[in-house]
């Protein structure tokens, strides 16, 4: 997603593509479309936090998981020398 997005920006940021928009001068569509590509790698930075986020998250439960799976085995094995 983020080489789809890299590549709308380069377009965009062409004189030639930008200086033909609806006949506006070219620094207006310029600075309309800066404004577009900080938007735009906004939402990448910010999609790639979420996604940091959520890769963190994910270790912890994994994490939290194997410390449960381990004390589920020890408890049944004191349950067993307990004879339970």
């Amino acid at each position: 997603m983020n080489e789809k997005l890299n590549a709308i920006i380069a377009q965009i940021s062409t004189t030639e593509f930008s200086s033909e928009i609806n006949g506006y001068p070219p620094q207006v569509v310029d600075a309309f479309l800066d404004k577009i590509s900080d938007l735009i790698q906004e939402v990448i930075q910010q999609a790639t936090d979420q996604e940091k986020a959520y890769d963190d998250m994910k270790t912890k439960f994994n994490k939290c998981s194997q410390q449960l799976t381990k004390c589920n085995v020890e408890l049944h094995f004191f349950k067993e020398m307990d004879g339970n």
